[in-house]
């Protein structure tokens, strides 16, 4: 929720308000549910995540204006002229497919048909069709592109954008920084997201350069929240920190450089949290055919990856209707009379179940949870 401060008339437009890539966004937010390695959906699950995608391009086309607006800050045209038609930068003039090169001396003009407007080649820098999306869809090419390259690498909301080792991305996240700050009057923005939820608008607006303010009410967000947006600008940074190192054959505690604290805590804890559920319960996890430990069996797998897990279980007691009946091996009788096909999921819920039940609580104490 971007205030109306700066040098934007408020009888002008937002690009949001006139034109948006609706499609090459979707196809970008659609991507965006595989995204796993330092994607934030992996910090905690969300219900009600937005894509990255979508976030930054809502939050950049609700901070600029119109330059196709006669009321448009002239300082805001001439910056978007200079970037992205007459003086593109070096870094952007081409795109990679392996190794490679292929120039591109106007990466944002529009496509064929288009006129060729700032507004056009403001849409074109936020989002863009890559020369194979094009070509499939021009009928030139009959091979649909990969998800990775369905846009043009220099586009503002593509993922790879947002990597910091990404000289093209860092360039492109520049451009947006200076836009958002010229059509500003030179000042730094501030965003409000009272609903922030898993921190995507937040994040993307102090991407953007702008100061962000998130809330939310519930417990769980707000704990992402801070895990998102506060923590890595806070932490994220060289720092000291004690390792153990070897010496003349013995471990000792020492005192060292390393160039980002918050990464090597949370690598330390990870190691030493799993390192103390493995002594405790690692005897429940059998190592499968590759020596590593089996947390989850993929539903339609044999039912005999679950045996070395049942076979560390108390033989279960005569089971009530419902549950598997001696003589009924692979079935399971459904409660009404019928028989109903065997899963290794279901036998394993059920037996669990059982174990709870044979150790009821005594009266005034508490059963023990259910595994």
């Amino acid at each position: 929720m971007p205030g109306r401060a700066g040098n934007i008339s408020n009888a002008c437009p937002r690009l949001i308000e006139v034109a948006l890539p609706i499609r090459e966004i979707s196809a970008e937010s659609v991507r965006d549910k595989s995204l796993r390695h330092g994607h934030i959906s992996t910090l905690h699950l969300w219900w009600a995540r937005r894509p990255l995608a979508a976030s930054r391009a809502v939050v950049f086309a609700s901070l600029v204006p119109d330059p196709d607006d006669a009321r448009s800050p002239a300082e805001f045209r001439e910056a978007v002229k200079r970037y992205l038609k007459t003086d593109v930068p070096r870094d952007l003039r081409y795109y990679r497919r392996g190794r490679e090169i292929c120039r591109d001396e106007d990466p944002y003009r529009p496509y064929d048909g288009m006129p060729d407007t700032l507004r056009n080649r403001l849409l074109m820098f936020i989002a863009k069709w890559s020369p194979e999306s094009l070509a499939f869809e021009a009928g030139k090419s009959k091979k649909e592109p990969d998800p990775k390259y369905l846009l043009d690498n220099r586009s503002l909301v593509k993922w790879e954008t947002s990597d910091p080792e990404n000289p093209q991305g860092k360039e492109v996240l520049r451009i947006a920084r200076d836009l958002v700050k010229i059509a500003h009057d030179g000042n730094t923005p501030t965003v409000l997201d009272p609903f922030a939820g898993g921190g995507a608008i937040p994040l993307e607006a102090a991407r953007l350069g702008c100061q962000a303010i998130a809330n939310d009410y519930n417990p769980v967000a707000y704990l992402i929240l801070r895990g998102t947006c506060e923590f890595p600008q806070k932490y994220g940074k060289p720092g000291k920190r004690k390792v153990q190192v070897e010496e003349f054959g013995k471990k000792i505690d020492r005192e060292v450089d390393v160039p980002n604290v918050l990464v090597h805590d949370v690598d330390r804890w990870a190691k030493w949290t799993l390192e103390k559920a493995r002594q405790k319960i690692g005897h429940l996890y059998p190592p499968g055919k590759d020596g590593r430990s089996v947390v989850r069996v993929p539903l339609g797998e044999d039912s005999a990856m679950l045996q070395p897990f049942l076979s560390r279980r108390d033989p279960p007691p005569a089971q009530p209707s419902g549950l598997q009946q001696e003589g009924q091996e692979g079935r399971l009788d459904d409660g009404r009379g019928q028989e109903a096909e065997e899963h290794p999921f279901r036998n394993c819920r059920r037996q669990a179940h059982q174990v709870d039940r044979r150790h009821d609580a005594e009266p005034g104490k508490h059963p023990l949870p259910v595994l």
